[in-house]
Formats: structure tokens, C-alpha cells, sequence
């Protein structure tokens, strides 16, 4: 496991009720999140903070990433 928190910016929002990638309305490149995705799982950070969340917790926002990106490789 890395040993960097990761800003995964808007990547994704996290919620309690939510967890989702961002609406088209705000990104004009949808089809570039995969690859950022795994770049981003290349790293791989310890912990993550997207620009929308609930709870200051980087690793939850890292397993709900993992889970929203379908890594079942990130415990």
C-alpha cells in the first residue's frame, strides 16, 4: 500500500446515501475516468479525499473508491 493520501479531487463524491462518479453536467471528459482511475490504483495512496465527502476519513473514501471502480484487488 502507498504511503501518500491521494487528492482524488473529482474523481467521485462520497456520501453515506452516495457514492457516484461525477454527473456529465460537471465533467467534459467522462471517458477519461477509467484511465485516471488506474493511475490512480497504480499509486496506490493509503488514503483518498475527494472534494465532496461526509466524513474527513481517507480510508473510507479509498474503499469506497475501490468499490465504485470495481478494485476488489484494494482491501
Amino acid at each position: 500500500m502507498g504511503c501518500c493520501p491521494l487528492l482524488s479531487l473529482d474523481m467521485m463524491a462520497s456520501y453515506f446515501f452516495s457514492v457516484h462518479k461525477p454527473w456529465a453536467i460537471f465533467n467534459s471528459a467522462q471517458e477519461m475516468l477509467p484511465a485516471g482511475a488506474e493511475k490512480i490504483r497504480w499509486l496506490p495512496p493509503r488514503w483518498m479525499l475527494p472534494f465532496h465527502f461526509d466524513f474527513l476519513d481517507g480510508e473510507l473514501h479509498r474503499r469506497r473508491f475501490a468499490k465504485l471502480f470495481g478494485f476488489e484487488d484494494w482491501a
